[in-house]
């Protein structure tokens, strides 16, 4: 059966309208946001010692610091550019977070990310991702509890991606993965223009990070899809004619 001309032009203006629509809610690449140290390279063999401008949170005790992958030989897989690393010791709910310059936007979707690590004679303990945002200005101070450097401290609500445990095997990266949470806000969020605030928080002994990172992608709001999708469809139609 042949389809009539005006069948056609309306399967070809769907069709345009469904890509203009796509093309829509993609066109945002991700962006990076600054993060200072976000290797831990700065410092080496630090233990216990907070590296500027990351910060111990959670009950401050010395039960966070950097080490160089050098210390632990082959007990730890080679991590790509990786001179030093993250680590926690025994105490659970310790915590390192860093307060950004950049601050909470509206319709945004951030993907916050790192490697996390296991070493072979040790076994890697949970731990969580958490982006949030401050309200207040930082005191300064070293090794407090984040109630003692802000006027509070308010988390997002995460979609964790991947938090699959690493297990240092006999494979040469076995012992690490990827983890990413991301964190989307609506048209009117809590803590709009407060600072962000990243923390890693751990569990127990000698879990070990590397490598975070934070992105953002601006979410296309849909009553703006949904214009662009028709002045599209006006172009079409216009070109039809």
């Amino acid at each position: 059966m042949k389809m009539n001309k005006q069948m056609k032009t309306t399967m070809s203006l769907a069709a345009a309208m469904g890509s203009l629509i796509l093309a829509a809610g993609t066109a945002n690449a991700a962006t990076p946001i600054t993060i200072g140290e976000a290797g831990f390279e700065g410092a080496p063999n630090r233990g216990g010692v907070s590296l500027p401008p990351w910060k111990r949170g959670s009950n401050g005790s010395n039960s966070v610091g950097v080490e160089s992958y050098a210390s632990l030989g082959a007990k730890v897989d080679t991590v790509p550019g990786g001179g030093a690393y993250l680590h926690y010791n025994n105490n659970s709910g310790e915590s390192i977070y860093q307060v950004l310059l950049a601050t909470v936007a509206a319709n945004t979707t951030y993907t916050f990310s790192l490697q996390a690590i296991d070493r072979s004679d040790l076994i890697f303990q949970s731990s969580e991702l958490r982006l949030g945002y401050v309200s207040g200005v930082d005191d300064g101070s070293t090794g407090d509890n984040i109630t003692n450097d802000f006027f509070g401290e308010f988390l997002l609500t995460p979609t964790v991606l991947n938090n699959t445990t690493p297990v240092n095997g006999a494979g040469a990266s076995d012992g690490i993965e990827n983890w990413v949470s991301t964190f989307t806000t609506g048209a009117s969020p809590a803590g709009l223009g407060q600072s962000l605030r990243i923390e890693i928080v751990g569990t127990g002994v000698q879990s070990l990070y590397d490598n975070v990172s934070l992105t953002y992608e601006t979410v296309p709001e849909p009553s703006t899809t949904a214009l662009l999708g028709l002045g599209g469809l006006a172009l079409v139609f216009r070109r039809r004619k």
